[in-house]
């Protein structure tokens, strides 16, 4: 979340610094002389989708792929959108071990068409879990393999998301902090030790 939270702040930075240069203004008596601007107002939406594929999907992410049996957490898209009054950004995190371009550029698509907000103002990345079915085709090697129904299906889940992300609008501040929590990385290097 951090990450999101910092990848939001340089976004909406970004989104400034890009817009129209600044071109000379009037005096202070002419500013208020003329009718008062409306002001903008920094709010944030969010809203989480349950992408959690059925059951007997292939587990990807180790060296076999065992079917999945049971379900130990839901998956979620998680989906931020930012609006700082000239325009919005939106920012989705999926659980899964990666997303096809076309998946991405499916979910953009539904996002502009349902919401306005255009493909070049949408980050979609994935949490890159090596726990759940994967939103890529069957054979990662052949790039026109048809893609599968749950890739379908995480696409309009994010799509979902956002739409509700949008409706959840409402004021707000951007923050961030830090903790130190080293007991939460890990990584699997102890499987290629003897």
């Amino acid at each position: 979340m951090l990450l999101c939270l910092s990848i939001a702040a340089v976004m909406v930075a970004w989104q400034t610094a890009a817009a129209e240069p600044e071109k000379p203004t009037a005096s202070a008596a002419q500013e208020a002389a003329r009718e008062p601007a409306v002001k903008k107002v920094f709010r944030a939406g969010a809203a989480a989708s349950n992408i959690t594929p059925m059951l007997d999907g292939g587990i990807v992410g180790g060296w076999s792929s065992p079917k999945a049996t049971y379900i130990h957490d839901e998956l979620f898209a998680r989906c931020l959108v930012l609006d700082d009054g000239n325009g919005r950004i939106v920012i989705v995190v999926a659980d899964n071990i990666g997303l096809p371009r076309e998946v991405c550029e499916e979910a953009k698509k539904m996002i502009r068409e349902h919401t306005g907000i255009a493909e070049d103002r949408v980050l979609i990345a994935a949490t890159h879990t090596h726990s759940s079915v994967s939103a890529r085709p069957a054979n990662v090697l052949k790039p026109d393999d048809d893609y599968s129904p749950y890739a379908r299906f995480v696409a309009r889940r994010i799509s979902d998301g956002v739409r509700r992300a949008v409706a959840h609008l409402e004021p707000a501040q951007i923050g961030w902090g830090t903790v130190a929590a080293p007991e939460h990385v890990n990584n699997r290097r102890w499987f290629l030790k003897p």
